[in-house]
């Protein structure tokens, strides 16, 4: 996707045979994976707190892995 070189031998090997859509999975949020369980509470706390909503937070501070904001989402 980003390389500076084609693939295109790696590309076409095994079509028809080998299917990598098979191998993958999919994403309960569209964010980075490491994030998902900050996604999950702050849902729990809206069902909880119905008058939790973005209007009335300031500052939401998220801690994950290191390696997160250095190889993953590109920012810290």
């Amino acid at each position: 996707m980003t390389g500076d070189r084609s693939g295109l031998p790696e590309l076409v090997d095994g079509v028809g045979e080998r299917y990598e859509l098979l191998g993958t999975g999919s994403k309960p949020c569209p964010s980075c994976g490491s994030t998902h369980t900050t996604v999950d509470a702050l849902l729990a706390l809206r069902a909880k707190h119905p008058e939790f909503t973005p209007q009335r937070v300031e500052l939401i501070t998220v801690y994950t892995a290191t390696t997160t904001p250095r190889d993953y989402v590109g920012w810290p």
